[in-house]
């Protein structure tokens, strides 16, 4: 008998009786204390209870465990994209286009979404039959101004300083919830805005000793900030459309084969503009496996999403920063400063204690 559908009752007589419920039927049917005599035992009634709760509880700590654990594959997945990306502009210098580069990663998106979506006999949807058509429009085709202008700012920026500039995504979201969504804006992210900044500041200035400039922050710096803090806003938007989406039940194959399709269509019509390609066949290989990193990260982090609470994941997103630094000192042979581990540790304190320690809202 399965014990999730049934409770015991115990007869005065000793004798012991068990009824079962009916799932489907709400209407039980009525017992006549007085002609049986039966009385609901509290003491097994309780223990079921207990019982109940305590197996509900493990299931969901275990699923969220499981989350973290997506989550972290999911943020190394985007680390090795980044150090990836820096990779190829270190052995390919005057080869390395963004617009080709994101071209051709398309293509690994669009195969990508058709093999998983086979595999996994989930049809990828039309989309007039896709609900919340305004955000999906958002995560399809502000992607590629996120992921052009994050490759841009490479190109000016050490790895970690990007990275740390791509991590005030948040404080992003909070101004967008204030002006766009009219939410309350309170004083622990006024204080956390400005730490973060502070943060960032002190990270950014150190450019200056990696250019041997120490007296002011080169044009080349300044540009770099600026494609940063356009990716900042591009991905601000993809990340709150994606938290819809993944709301709304739409499935990851669907995401990004239309990703990969507004992806193309812009890197093309760029091209057709610019036309520089490089038919180097190794570099055009580097373009294409790079789709695997960003798909990767999506497929792993969306399940995340499923199982564990955004506030939680949100920790686990500054592993990023973890995984930057420590694959940019060792193979890239970029220089760490003291300084830069500080302003790191003032951005992620806040970001974690904001996340451990929710506002309650009336």
């Amino acid at each position: 008998m399965d014990t999730h559908d049934s409770f015991c009752i115990t007869p005065n007589n000793k004798e012991e009786y068990y009824y079962e419920l009916n799932n489907n039927n709400n209407n039980n049917n009525n017992l006549d204390n007085n002609n049986n005599n039966i009385n609901i035992n509290p003491l097994l009634s309780r223990k079921f209870s207990v019982a109940s709760n305590s197996s509900n509880y493990s299931t969901r700590v275990k699923n969220e465990y499981i989350g973290y654990l997506f989550g972290t594959i999911g943020i190394f997945f985007q680390a090795f994209g980044t150090f990836y990306i820096k990779i190829m502009q270190k052995i390919y210098p005057n080869d390395f286009h963004t617009i080709q580069f994101l071209l051709i990663r398309a293509l690994m998106l669009l195969t990508l979404a058709f093999f998983h979506s086979y595999k996994t006999n989930h049809k990828i949807e039309k989309f007039l039959e896709i609900n919340q058509k305004f955000w999906f429009f958002i995560r399809t085709n502000v992607n590629f101004l996120a992921v052009s202008t994050f490759t841009m700012s490479l190109w000016y920026l050490r790895t970690s300083t990007a990275q740390i500039i791509s991590t005030l995504t948040p404080l992003v979201v909070l101004v967008l919830s204030y002006f766009v969504l009219k939410e309350n804006l309170h004083l622990r992210y006024l204080i956390g805005t400005f730490m973060c900044l502070t943060g960032a500041i002190i990270i950014i200035s150190n450019e200056r000793k990696t250019n041997n400039n120490n007296n002011f922050i080169s044009i080349k710096t300044l540009i770099g900030v600026g494609f940063g803090i356009i990716n900042c806003i591009a991905m601000a938007l993809v990340n709150v459309s994606n938290k819809i989406l993944v709301k709304n039940k739409i499935a990851i194959d669907t995401q990004m084969f239309y990703v990969g399709i507004a992806t193309f269509s812009y890197s093309f019509i760029c091209l057709v503009f610019d036309f520089k390609f490089c038919m180097k066949f190794w570099l055009n290989f580097m373009y294409y496996t790079h789709g695997l990193t960003f798909y990767g990260f999506n497929l792993f982090f969306n399940e995340a999403l499923k199982r564990a609470p955004l506030a939680k994941l949100i920790i686990i997103q500054y592993l990023n920063v973890v995984f930057i630094f420590v694959l940019a000192f060792l193979f890239l042979h970029e220089k760490i400063f003291f300084s830069d581990i500080l302003g790191a540790a003032i951005m992620i304190s806040y970001m974690v204690y904001n996340a451990m320690n929710p506002l309650k809202t009336k």
